[in-house]
């Protein structure tokens, strides 16, 4: 695979290790509002999936299912007011940092809330020429394939030129909304879940970042 003109990752569980820090941020928020413990949910049942669907997710096995909304606007609330952030994924600022010398542009596409994605861009020293939430998707969100769509039209691409760019995904949620916006997809499998990713329609399906250059040429 040659180097690509442009690089759409997702973020959570891509480009950082977010899932006990979502928890966090859930959890305070439940309890925020209902004064009791978050309930038990599995993170590979919510993976991939918009910030307002977890949210009906937990609500749901709460008993409350008409209060997901509440708990999606009181984590947004918990996350402006929380200076905690997720971990970088082992060798994501490396890569981007790679990029960024080869000037190559790269965007972040995320389910997650906005006010999340830039925040936790900031605190690590991700700087994509784009960055979007689920916040910027006019209700349409993985796997709908105009996140990454409008991202590549916001970096400047025609569709001529999206065989040339490369998504990169953790999930088969986004793996089908990048081969669906007619983009290359790169998987990323870190839980043995490979072959979920090649049937949603992964190109190549690597372990982590670092083994990023065995498939992509230039780098």
């Amino acid at each position: 695979m040659k180097l690509p003109k442009a690089v759409l990752f997702d973020f959570d569980g891509v480009l950082v290790d977010s899932s006990a820090y979502h928890f966090r941020m859930w959890s305070a928020a439940f309890e925020e509002l209902f004064g009791r413990p978050v309930p038990e949910y599995r993170n590979e049942h919510i993976r991939g999936l918009a910030s307002h669907e977890i949210a009906a997710i937990i609500t749901g096995l709460a008993g409350v299912p008409d209060r997901s909304d509440d708990l999606y606007q009181q984590r947004l609330v918990t996350i402006a007011n929380s200076p905690d952030a997720p971990d970088p994924a082992p060798g994501s600022l490396a890569l981007t940092g790679l990029l960024e010398k080869h000037a190559t542009p790269y965007a972040v596409v995320s389910n997650a809330p906005s006010v999340y994605v830039s925040s936790a861009c900031k605190a690590l020293g991700f700087a994509p020429a784009v960055r979007l939430g689920v916040d910027d998707f006019e209700g349409r969100y993985k796997p709908d394939p105009w996140p990454y769509l409008h991202a590549a039209e916001r970096l400047g691409f025609e569709t001529r030129e999206f065989e040339s760019l490369l998504v990169v995904e953790d999930s088969a949620t986004g793996v089908r909304a990048g081969v669906s916006a007619g983009i290359p997809v790169l998987g990323l499998s870190r839980d043995g879940d490979a072959d979920l990713l090649y049937d949603a329609g992964a190109r190549d399906v690597i372990s982590d970042l670092t083994g990023i250059r065995t498939v992509i040429s230039g780098l």
